[in-house]
């Protein structure tokens, strides 16, 4: 959530509202190859040139997993499944819920 002075309110951060473009974009309309893996905070990848793979397991999400191509979406889905650490709840947790994430990552 992010606070909207304009609306004076708390508002869902939505690439409609606040998109910004990653820098890696640029990269390749100058004709690099470029390969972005979860980096945190991101819309989900249009059309692109290289291989973007967002909300699989970043610890910061602003939409639900995607990727580009497309069909990685499904290949990464049917080998590896949900990401095992799911949604994390940044609070203090017992010594028996760490160990739980623990064992599901591993």
């Amino acid at each position: 959530m992010q606070w909207d002075a304009g609306a004076m309110r708390l508002r869902r951060v939505s690439a409609a509202w606040l998109y910004c473009e990653p820098f890696w974009r640029e990269l390749e309309r100058r004709g690099l190859k470029v390969i972005a893996l979860d980096v945190p905070m991101t819309f989900p990848p249009g059309q692109c040139a290289g291989v973007e793979i967002n909300s699989w397991g970043a610890h910061d999400q602003l939409s639900p997993f995607a990727a580009y191509p497309r069909e990685l979406e499904s290949g990464i889905m049917r080998r590896f499944g949900e990401h095992p650490m799911g949604i994390e709840i940044p609070v203090e947790k017992s010594l028996h819920q760490r160990m739980a994430v623990r064992a599901d990552l591993v």
